[in-house]
């Protein structure tokens, strides 16, 4: 339900949802990369666990072993939508889950779709998760540098 902020930067609440699920839809159609609905209602849907944010898989101890392996996925992934002539619209940390079992990177959160820059679509995805990674307070670069060199690899 809207509460009337932001409504420059949202559509409302039934266009987004709408929006959302079809976009979650599409893009799994050609690509593993968006969560898997389970069930898909006029007023709700229920997607498939996908594991840990980055940002969390960043900043807990229990993923240290898996952290360079998770960005670079991102990386690709991000990649792999590209070149698939689609794009996210917000690729933060908060939203691409890495799961652990399966070493798969999932991107949430699906419905930002306002411009607020004349770019292409894979430039503002690009700048939008490295400003995500960037925003964080890390020690070094390793993480970028995974990402940067999984997105180069694809």
């Amino acid at each position: 339900m809207s509460n009337g902020r932001n409504t420059f930067a949202k559509k409302d609440p039934s266009t987004a949802f709408w929006c959302e699920a079809y976009k979650i839809m599409t893009v799994n159609a050609r690509l593993p990369l968006a969560p898997k609905i389970v069930l898909l209602d006029e007023d709700f849907f229920v997607m498939e666990g996908a594991g840990k944010t980055l940002q969390g898989v960043a900043k807990e101890a229990e993923y240290a072993d898996v952290r360079r392996d998770a960005f670079e996925k991102a990386g690709q992934g991000l990649a792999q939508l590209h070149a698939a002539g689609l794009h996210h619209g917000r690729p933060a940390l908060r939203d691409i889950a890495y799961d652990t079992s399966s070493k798969t990177i999932t991107f949430l959160d699906w419905e930002n779709e306002k411009k607020f820059v004349d770019a292409p679509a894979p430039v503002l995805d690009l700048f939008l998760f490295l400003h995500s990674c960037f925003r964080e307070e890390w020690p070094d670069n390793d993480l970028i540098d995974a990402a940067v060199a999984g997105y180069g690899s694809v």
